[in-house]
């Protein structure tokens, strides 16, 4: 019976994250996987790699330092997965929080991620706000452009996966975890692959099944404390197109949770709304939409990070 140290249940990106982190330790470890890697929650996510920007209103300013720092990480170690995107705050002449109260949020978020390259902030000139695509000007105040990361999240977690087995880290795919067995020197786990069962000894085992971690835990013997566990809902819409083009706005009800109602139609208005603003289209009439011309290029110390990609997500 083959023996690790460590044994990971769960092919996401935690699960990508503690096999490259166990393998780079010295420690040997296996990843069981179902399906496919990052088949689950990890390839629908909102594709970013964000810095915490909405936190700094709650006083979550440890959790905005360690998202701005862990996105500086990423950014220097795999710029081909994870590069920076402009995004633009509208602030009409209604909008609750003025100009100068974003820029100093915006600085205050900066001064966490040691002005770290993506931390620049800076108003664009009313003469640049014709080329914002889909921007209503009416009674608009100012518009107020930050950067953060966009990511393709399933092949993050492969990279990961693939770091990991590039320093000896091994993994069983597809894989159906059966069950594992306590024991004083460590952990027995059982699971089926290939048509067959497969035993392997372990001193850890971790469950990095996601929103299927409560099932993996109840396979464990002799039973083991399972803490309730809440599943989070989010929304996210992938439309059949390839966007070339539309300026990323950002609605400050999604940012600092101002929401627009609480009942299912407005609830579906604000969705379609962030929608819309993510893909930088104009609604003309029934469902034609038409997508504008990228902005101006950045300028100042972030004038190399692109603006526009792919949306997916």
């Amino acid at each position: 019976m083959k023996e690790y140290e460590v044994i990971i249940v769960g092919g996401g990106i935690h699960g990508a994250g503690v096999l490259q982190a166990a393998v780079a330790a010295g420690h040997s470890a296996l990843l069981i996987e179902k399906r496919a890697l990052a088949s689950g929650t990890s390839s629908r996510s909102s594709k970013l790699i964000h810095g915490g920007l909405r936190y700094l209103e709650s006083g979550q300013f440890s959790l905005v330092r360690e998202s701005l720092r862990e996105r500086a990480i990423h950014l220097r170690i795999a710029p081909e997965l994870v590069e920076l995107k402009s995004f633009f705050i509208p602030v009409y002449s209604d909008t609750r929080r003025r100009p100068w109260q974003l820029k100093v949020g915006l600085a205050l978020y900066a001064l966490l991620g040691g002005f770290s390259r993506g931390t620049g902030f800076g108003s664009i000139p009313k003469r640049d706000w014709s080329g914002l695509d889909g921007l209503e000007t009416r009674n608009l105040d100012a518009v107020i452009r930050y950067y953060d990361a966009q990511t393709d999240d399933a092949a993050l977690t492969r990279a990961v996966v693939e770091s990991a087995r590039s320093l000896g880290g091994e993994i069983a795919m597809p894989a159906t975890f059966v069950g594992a067995s306590l024991r004083e020197e460590g952990v027995e786990v059982t699971f089926d692959q290939d048509g067959s069962r497969v035993s392997c000894r372990a001193r850890v085992l971790v469950n990095a099944a996601g929103p299927w971690a409560t099932q993996v835990a109840r396979a464990v013997t002799p039973s083991i404390p399972v803490p309730a566990v809440d599943l989070v809902q989010g929304t996210h819409i992938v439309l059949p197109m390839h966007v070339t083009s539309g300026t990323r706005f950002v609605l400050l009800a999604f940012l600092f949770g101002e929401h627009l109602g609480t009942s299912p139609a407005a609830l579906a208005a604000e969705v379609l709304g962030l929608l819309v603003l993510a893909l930088g289209v104009r609604i003309l009439s029934g469902s034609e939409l038409v997508t504008g011309t990228p902005p101006p290029p950045a300028t100042g110390p972030d004038a190399a990070a692109p603006a526009h990609s792919r949306q997916r997500g």
